[in-house]
């Protein structure tokens, strides 16, 4: 019985495992929230989420009622999350500081009270750069 040359395997192993590591993304942050996001007629993809704080608003995944804030991976108050993104801002270097963008992430059937509560408080921490996060709207 003639053997089966192995000699290759290595180099196909190794061409494969670099390209799956150049072509993944790796997520940063998870919602830990259910978070339904409305559909959009413009949305662009951001590519650079180094100086960007993710602030989700979102129904709790456990079956508690109402919505809850998370900003990035832990979850806040919502009186506490102007402290938390000046948390988050602080620890980048001053660079990412100049270019610090917070995105939000809610829930299409949260409440505009809640909203606009959020962003008077990112307001008072000097947070106006925000983005808001969408589906795209397909016809």
């Amino acid at each position: 019985m003639p053997t089966v040359s192995t000699a290759a395997l290595p180099d196909i192993i190794f061409m494969l495992l670099f390209f799956f590591m150049m072509t993944s993304t790796i997520r940063r942050h998870t919602a830990k929230l259910n978070v339904k996001l409305p559909t959009a007629q413009t949305v662009e993809k951001r590519t650079d989420s180094e100086g960007v704080c993710f602030v989700y608003i979102g129904q709790s995944r456990n079956g508690a009622n109402g919505m809850q804030v998370q900003v990035n991976e832990d979850f806040v108050e919502l009186n506490k999350v102007g402290a938390a993104v000046t948390a988050v801002k602080s620890k980048l270097t001053q660079a990412r500081q100049d270019k610090f963008i917070v995105s939000l992430k809610i829930h299409k059937d949260a409440r505009m009270k809640m909203v606009k509560d959020v962003k008077a408080q990112l307001k008072q921490v000097g947070a106006m750069q925000i983005d808001y996060s969408g589906t795209h709207a397909t016809f």
